[in-house]
């Protein structure tokens, strides 16, 4: 009987001492969450700023990822904006692919090669924006032999054809393409040759005629055909 009355007592003095101190606890602890707060939001103001790289297509690429999409032709003229997919390898046996990605033509004209440098590219046509990039090439690492490889000027695939034709050209790609249907293209040979050279990804495989050629497939945007003047 005794126990039971003092342990009731001091249940009760728990409750009241309790009761009591209950806000003060609960007080406390939200003016130590307060000044934590605080504290952090000092802490992340004295934080570094982080510098974010914006993303580069490709392996040698001066384009960025957010590259808009303008409309080409391929009978008009390269103008800020455009993009081109470019591979260029030296060498023929074993060819070395010294640059491969695209290439955005920056607001004053120019293609940005990386350490290569730069070459004005804006008002020129296609063919011609060749002969540009590979002057480039061959004034800054003196290449003797050097294939550019135009792949796409923004969506449109496209077909390098040189050699002896009338009007050596870069052409629009089309999926039938062969050595023998794309010459109207460029004006037809010239000479009394009848091999032609079809460079690939840097290799170049020589056809002593146009219907070797054409039976070993059909061209691909990219490719490089060259028909010769004696062979």
């Amino acid at each position: 009987m005794i126990l039971s009355l003092v342990t009731g007592q001091t249940l009760a003095m728990v409750s009241y001492v309790m009761f009591r101190t209950t806000p003060l606890l609960l007080s406390a602890l939200s003016a130590i969450g307060i000044a934590a707060l605080l504290s952090s939001c000092g802490t992340l103001k004295k934080l570094p700023s982080v510098s974010i790289n914006v993303p580069f297509i490709g392996d040698d690429s001066a384009s960025p990822g957010n590259d808009p999409f303008i409309p080409y032709d391929i009978r008009q003229k390269l103008t800020p904006g455009h993009t081109l997919d470019v591979d260029i390898y030296t060498g023929q046996r074993s060819p070395d692919r010294i640059f491969s990605g695209n290439v955005l033509i920056d607001p004053e004209g120019n293609g940005d090669f990386g350490k290569i440098g730069k070459t004005r590219l804006a008002g020129l046509d296609a063919t011609q924006a060749v002969r540009a990039i590979s002057s480039l090439f061959n004034a800054q690492r003196g290449d003797k032999i050097l294939n550019v490889q135009l792949k796409n000027i923004e969506d449109l695939p496209l077909l390098t054809i040189n050699g002896s034709v009338k009007q050596p050209a870069v052409v629009r790609w089309f999926d039938t393409a062969s050595p023998i249907n794309i010459l109207p293209y460029v004006g037809g040979r010239i000479g009394d040759g009848s091999a032609v050279y079809i460079t690939r990804e840097g290799r170049r495989r020589f056809y002593p005629n146009l219907q070797a050629a054409a039976s070993s497939g059909t061209l691909m945007a990219g490719d490089i055909v060259t028909y010769t003047s004696d062979l």
